[in-house]
């Protein structure tokens, strides 16, 4: 499994295990949950800026419930709870 460090609001560094990447409705997603609270697999859009550099995006409930549905789907998940 893939570890990433982001930051959260107040600067602290908090890793994530990349659990998977995936397609949907012609989009890149990415599945993601803390190293220290796998509870909760956190789904984020990847987006490409102008020079072909990939970034994160949060997405909104709506498609967040596709985005969840998809992942279950695709990964057989069944137990895990999606933020």
């Amino acid at each position: 499994m893939n570890k990433q460090i982001f930051y959260d609001e107040d600067g602290k560094e908090v890793e994530f295990n990349v659990k998977e990447k995936f397609r949907y409705n012609d989009n890149d997603y990415l599945a993601m949950e803390k190293v220290d609270d796998d509870s909760l697999i956190y789904l984020l859009r990847i987006e490409t800026d102008q020079d072909g550099n990939e970034y994160l995006s949060g997405i909104d409930d709506d498609e967040l419930e596709e985005v969840k549905d998809a992942y279950e789907n695709l990964f057989d998940q069944g137990n895990e709870e999606v933020l």
